[in-house]
């Protein structure tokens, strides 16, 4: 009975102490396999990788890390500012022709001339719409 107790004080004390460094890494470990899909082995390799660096915006990375799903296994670590900037890109990418369309609507001839800018940046082609030959993304 007496070892029964003293592994149940041993699970207990990891349970709520996360300080000691038996405990962290796999509680750390299960909670980025829960949250983000991937193991803390990934995750400090991709840190190494990256150099300390933010995937985006290139600043050392702190404390708090976003980790970034790219495909297939590979994931990009992102300061806490560029998560936001990088969801805004993808929208901007899946909805280039209503933007387009938007900025024709309105007479936003400034904002249409950035947009088609950083379309060509990205390398995305312009096509020719059926209605009056006007290009369209």
């Amino acid at each position: 009975m007496g070892n029964y107790r003293k592994q149940q004080k041993r699970k207990l004390c990891c349970a709520r102490d996360h300080k000691r460094p038996r405990c962290r890494e796999p509680a750390r470990n299960k909670r980025l396999m829960r949250k983000d899909g991937i193991a803390l082995r990934d995750l400090q390799a991709a840190l190494v990788a990256q150099r300390g660096a933010c995937a985006c915006c290139g600043e050392k990375l702190g404390r708090v890390i976003h980790v970034d799903q790219k495909g297939k296994g590979d994931i990009g670590l992102l300061c806490p500012r560029c998560p936001e900037l990088v969801a805004t890109t993808r929208h901007i990418r899946e909805h280039a022709r209503a933007f387009e369309a938007f900025f024709k609507k309105h007479g936003m001839t400034r904002q249409l001339a950035l947009h088609r800018e950083l379309m060509q940046i990205w390398g995305m082609k312009p096509t020719e719409s059926e209605a009056g030959g006007n290009q369209a993304w």
